[in-house]
C-alpha cells in the first residue's frame, strides 16, 4: 500500500497531478523505476509507520484507561492529544472512563476557558488555540468563541502577541503555529503577528525566543520549530517583510539542523527535552518547509531512522519519558510520515466477569469485548485467543469457557490483534469438609533502574498460607521475576538489578511510601503496589527497623523551582526529610511561579498539598515582599496519635456532633511569612488566605471504611474560636476507591481530618451557570448565580432549601421568611440585613443573596473558586 507521508496540501496536489501524468505516461511508456526516482511518499510510506502508529494510539488509549486525567495540567490529557487522536480517525466520543467520555471531558474545558476569558485567571492562549483545533475537529461552534478570544486578545496586546510576560512567548508560539495548522491564522492581524515573531527571534543564534540569562529564558527547540512553521504559514502575507521572514527561517534552520544527533535524533544543547518530542517537531517542520523528512541527517542517520529504530520502548511506550506527551507527538510524527491506523484496529479488551469463583469441575463463561478506533465495541470471544497464567489451577478453550482444576487462583487473558484483556477466576475445592482458601486481590508493578517496566500492572492473588503472605513482598514473589535479600526485610536485589551506592529497591503502596518494612506491611483488596528502583537511598522496604531511612536533601526548594521551570517540569517537594516538615520559598521563585503558571506539590507520608498555579498570589504576599527582606515558610505533618486525641476531644467529634472518627490522621499544615526588619529582628505572620483554595489530599488506607461510608465522608478543619476552643469545620471532599485518598480544598491552613458525617450536604455551583450539583445529583436552577457589584449573588431558595431550611416569599411586604431547625430569619428586597453589605436582590422572581449569608446566617462552608468561578457549598 503506498501512503503519502505529508500532510502539506501543496505537496499533495503536486503529487496528485503527477500521478495523473505518470497515469498517461504509462499508456504509452513501458514503466520504468527510474521514472519514479526522488518519490519521497514511496520511499517512506511502509507498514512500520502503520504498525508505530498503531501502538502510539493503543499507548494513548492505555493511559486514558488507567485513570489519567482529562484536565489539560501537565502530563495530564489536554485538547493537542484529542486533536491528533482526531487526526489519526480515532472516535474519542466512545474512550470512556468512569462513565464520561474523553470528548466531554475536552468539550468540558473547553466550557471552562471560555467562562474563565472574563476573569482574571485566564487560559493560557496555547491552550485556548489548542482547544480550538479540537473544537475545529469536532465540528463544535465552540470554535467561533475561542476565535474570539485570541483576536480580542491580539487586539489588546497591542503588539502582536495573545499573551503577556516574560514567558509569554511559550505560549503565543504554540498559539500561532496551532492555528496555522488548521488554516485560520489569516483571521489574525498577519502583520502584527509577523514582527512579533520576528522581534523575538534572537539576532545572535537565529532561535526563539531570544536569551535573557537573567530571566532563565534560552533558545528552546520546540519553540523554534514552532516559530519556523508559523512563519512559513505567515509568508503569504508578509508582503514587504516577505525577504525577512525568509531570512528568519534560513536561519533557524541552520541552528536546528545543528542540533541533530548520530542516531538521526534532535535534542537541546543542555539535554532537558525528550529526544523524541524534539525529533517530532523536526519532521512536522520539514513537513511543513516542503523537505523530506530524512532531509537532515548526522553520520547517516535522519529522524526517520530514530522514528522507525528508536523511538518505541519495549513495554510499548514511546521516548525516553515514557508518558503521554511522547505517545502523542509519536503519533503526530508517524501521522507525517504516512502512518495510517484502520478504523477497526483493537485498542483495547475487556473481559467479563472479571472476577469469578467456580469449583473444581465447574465452568464459567467468559466474553471478550473489543474497543476499536470508530468507537465500535464488538465480541470478540469466539476469535479471540484465551489462555491462562496458570493450567494447573483452570484451564480454557477457544471460546472463552474456563473450567477449574485443581484449588487456587489465576489470570484468564483474552488477546486480540495483539491487545490483551484480563481477568481472575478463583477455583474453590470440592467438598472435603475443608475450608476453603481465602485469597486477596492486589495488583503490582515492578520498574528498573532507567524507569522501564520490568513487570506491567497486573492483577495477583496472594494467601496467608504464601511464602510471604499477604505483603509487597509476596506481591514481589507472584510476578515471577527473579529476586534476593541479605534478611528478607531487605529487599537487594530484582532481576538481576542490585544496590549502587546510594541507590536502591523501594516500594509503595496506593502511591504511598508506607514506614515499614515491606515483609511487615499487610496488604488489603485492590491495594496496589509498586516496586521501584530509587535514585536515592530511602530504604522503606527494610533494614534495621521499621522506620523508614531518610535521605538527605542537597538542593534547596528554590533551587528545584529553578531546574523545573528549565525543563518544563512538575514540581514536586518532599517534606519528609526537611526540618520540622516545613521548606523556605524565596519571593523571586514566589513570583516565578506565579508568571509561569506552574502548581506546586508538597508532599510527606500519607498527604499531600497541591497549590495552583496562582495559589500564592495574593496581596498579601505581595506586600510583605515589598516591604523587605522575608521568605515564605510552607510545611505538614502528621500529628502524633496523643496530639490528634486530644484534638478529637476539644472538637467533640461524638455521637452526639454527629461526627464519628475513621482512624486515620490529622495533618497540621503551615502557611506563614517570616519578615526581618532593617534592624535584624524577625516577625512570623500567618498567610491568612489564598488565592485560590488549595487541594490537600490524605491517606485513608489505614482507615476503617465500609462502602456505604464513602458517601458520608467529609474533610473537617478544626479551627480556634475567640474563646480558645476547637471547632470542626465542614469542608467536604471526595473519595479516591483506587488510591485510598481522600481530597478537598481549602482556603487557609490549619488542623485538618476526615471523619464520617451523620449529617452531609454539599452542593456546587457556577457563576452564570444553572446547573448545580448536590449530594453528587446533578440538577438545575431557574436563575444562575452571578456578580453583583463584585459580590458573588446566589439564588436563596435552592440553597436554603439543600440546607435544610424553609424558605417562604412575602409577597406582600416582599420578604422572604427563612425556617432552620430553631432560628427563623427574615429578609426585605432591596434591603440589607445585618451582617450583609449587599441587598437582597430579586432577578427574575428569585431572591438572590450573597455568599456571605450562607456562611454566616445559615451555618455553611462556602469555599470559592476565582479561577473557575465555582461555588462549593458544605453543611
Amino acid at each position: 500500500m503506498v501512503m503519502n507521508i505529508y500532510r502539506n496540501r501543496e505537496i499533495n496536489r503536486i503529487l496528485a497531478i503527477l500521478i495523473s501524468i505518470t497515469i498517461l505516461v504509462t499508456a504509452i511508456f513501458p514503466l520504468s523505476p527510474s521514472l519514479f526516482q526522488g518519490n519521497i511518499g514511496k520511499a517512506f510510506a511502509d507498514d512500520s509507520f502503520d504498525n508505530l502508529a498503531v501502538k502510539a494510539v493503543r499507548n494513548i488509549y492505555s493511559l486514558y484507561q488507567e485513570g489519567l486525567a482529562v484536565d489539560g495540567g501537565y502530563g495530564h490529557i489536554g485538547a493537542y492529544d484529542a486533536y491528533i487522536l482526531n487526526q489519526a480517525g480515532a472516535d474519542v466520543s466512545s474512550w470512556v472512563y468512569q462513565g464520561s467520555s474523553l470528548k466531554d471531558g475536552i468539550l468540558n474545558l473547553i466550557d471552562e476557558t471560555i467562562f474563565k476569558e472574563e476573569t482574571a485567571n485566564k487560559s493560557p492562549a496555547k491552550r485556548v488555540a489548542q482547544e480550538f483545533q479540537a473544537a475545529e475537529a469536532f465540528v463544535d461552534n465552540r470554535a467561533d468563541q475561542l476565535l474570539t478570544i485570541l483576536k480580542n486578545r491580539q487586539t489588546a496586546g497591542g503588539n502582536g502577541s495573545f499573551d503577556a510576560g516574560l514567558y509569554g512567548i511559550y505560549s503565543n508560539m504554540p498559539a500561532f503555529e496551532a492555528l496555522g495548522r488548521v488554516e485560520t491564522i489569516a483571521e489574525l492581524n498577519t502583520a502584527e503577528a509577523i514582527s512579533y515573531i520576528l522581534g523575538s527571534q534572537d539576532p545572535d543564534t537565529k532561535a526563539w525566543p531570544a536569551e535573557d540569562a537573567p530571566n532563565w529564558i534560552t533558545n528552546d527547540f520546540m519553540t523554534t520549530t514552532q516559530a519556523v512553521r508559523t512563519l512559513v504559514y505567515l509568508e503569504p502575507f508578509a508582503g514587504e517583510k516577505t525577504d525577512a521572514v525568509r531570512t528568519a527561517i534560513e536561519g533557524a534552520k541552520i541552528w536546528l539542523q545543528d542540533r541533530q544527533k548520530a542516531d538521526g535524533s534532535f535534542r537541546d544543547e543542555a539535554g532537558f527535552d525528550d529526544p523524541l518530542v524534539d525529533t517530532a517537531e523536526a519532521i512536522l517542520t520539514l513537513d511543513r518547509l516542503g523537505l523530506a523528512p530524512d532531509a537532515w541527517t548526522t553520520e547517516g542517520k535522519s529522524a526517520v531512522d530514530y522514528m522507525r529504530n528508536n523511538a518505541l520502548n519495549e513495554d510499548g511506550t514511546f521516548g525516553s519519558s515514557r508518558n503521554l506527551a511522547d505517545g502523542a507527538w509519536a503519533l503526530d510524527a508517524y501521522l507525517a510520515l504516512g502512518g495510517s491506523v484502520h478504523r477497526e484496529t483493537a485498542l483495547g479488551i475487556k473481559v467479563t466477569p472479571e472476577e469469578a469463583e467456580i469449583s473444581v469441575g465447574s465452568t464459567q463463561q467468559y466474553e471478550a469485548q473489543v474497543s476499536q478506533m470508530n468507537g465500535a465495541v464488538n465480541d470478540a470471544s469466539s476469535i479471540a485467543t484465551w489462555t491462562v497464567d496458570n493450567t494447573g489451577i483452570a484451564a480454557v478453550d477457544n471460546k472463552g469457557i474456563v473450567t477449574g482444576v485443581a484449588a487456587g487462583s489465576t489470570v484468564v487473558k483474552a488477546v486480540y490483534q495483539g491487545v490483551c484483556g484480563t481477568a481472575s477466576v478463583t477455583v474453590e475445592a470440592n467438598g472435603g469438609g475443608g475450608t476453603s482458601q481465602q485469597y486477596t486481590t492486589v495488583f503490582v508493578k515492578v520498574t528498573g533502574k532507567s524507569g522501564n517496566t520490568l513487570f506491567p500492572k497486573t492483577t495477583v492473588y496472594l494467601s496467608a498460607n504464601d511464602v510471604h503472605g499477604v505483603t509487597p513482598v509476596g506481591a514481589l514473589d507472584k510476578t515471577g521475576l527473579s529476586y534476593s535479600y541479605d534478611s528478607v526485610d531487605y529487599i537487594h536485589t530484582i532481576d538481576g538489578q542490585g544496590p549502587e551506592g546510594t541507590n536502591g529497591w523501594m516500594y509503595k503502596v496506593n502511591q504511598v511510601t508506607p514506614g515499614i518494612a515491606a515483609i511487615k506491611y499487610e496488604l488489603a483488596d485492590n491495594d496496589q503496589v509498586l516496586w521501584y528502583y530509587s535514585s536515592y537511598t530511602e530504604n522503606t522496604s527494610g533494614g534495621s527497623g521499621d522506620s523508614a531511612l531518610i535521605p538527605p536533601q542537597d538542593k534547596t526548594v528554590d533551587e528545584i523551582i529553578v531546574e523545573a521551570l528549565e525543563k518544563n517540569q512538575e514540581i514536586k517537594i518532599s517534606l519528609e526529610n526537611r526540618k520540622n516538615n516545613i521548606v523556605e520559598i524565596a519571593p523571586d521563585s514566589i513570583n516565578k511561579l506565579n508568571e509561569t503558571n506552574k502548581e506546586m506539590t508538597l508532599t510527606n507520608k500519607g498527604l499531600e498539598i497541591k497549590f495552583a498555579s496562582n495559589a500564592l498570589d495574593t496581596e498579601q504576599l505581595k506586600k510583605s515582599f515589598s516591604e523587605g527582606k522575608s521568605i515564605v515558610q510552607l510545611g505538614a505533618r502528621n500529628l502524633t496519635d496523643s496530639e490528634k486525641q486530644e484534638i478529637l476531644a476539644k472538637a467533640k467529634t461524638d455521637q452526639f456532633s454527629g461526627l464519628f472518627d475513621i482512624g486515620g490522621n490529622i495533618a497540621d499544615l503551615t502557611a506563614q511569612i517570616t519578615k526581618e526588619s532593617s534592624a535584624g529582628a524577625k516577625e512570623t505572620v500567618t498567610i491568612n488566605s489564598f488565592n485560590e483554595p488549595v487541594q490537600v489530599s490524605l491517606d485513608l488506607s489505614g482507615a476503617a471504611l465500609r462502602d456505604e461510608d464513602i458517601a458520608k465522608l467529609t474533610a473537617l478543619r478544626y479551627e480556634k474560636d475567640t474563646a480558645g476552643n476547637i471547632v470542626p469545620v465542614k469542608l467536604g471532599g471526595s473519595y479516591d476507591p483506587v488510591t485510598k485518598t481522600f481530597s478537598f480544598y481549602t482556603g487557609n491552613f490549619s488542623c485538618y481530618g476526615v471523619v464520617k458525617a451523620a449529617d452531609l450536604v454539599t452542593m456546587s455551583m457556577g457563576i452564570n451557570m444553572t446547573a448545580t450539583t448536590v449530594n453528587g445529583k446533578a440538577s438545575y436552577t431557574d436563575v444562575a448565580p452571578i456578580l453583583l457589584n463584585n459580590r458573588t449573588m446566589v439564588p436563596l431558595r435552592i440553597v436554603a432549601e439543600s440546607l435544610g431550611a424553609d424558605v417562604q416569599w412575602q409577597k406582600k411586604t416582599k420578604t422572604v421568611e427563612i425556617k432552620l431547625r430553631n432560628k427563623s430569619l427574615r429578609l426585605a428586597a432591596d434591603k440589607t440585613s445585618p451582617g450583609m453589605d449587599t441587598p437582597v436582590t430579586i432577578m427574575q422572581g428569585r431572591a438572590m443573596v450573597p455568599i456571605s449569608f450562607v456562611s454566616e446566617s445559615l451555618g455553611a462552608t462556602v469555599t470559592w473558586f476565582p479561577s473557575s468561578q465555582r461555588i462549593d457549598i458544605v453543611k
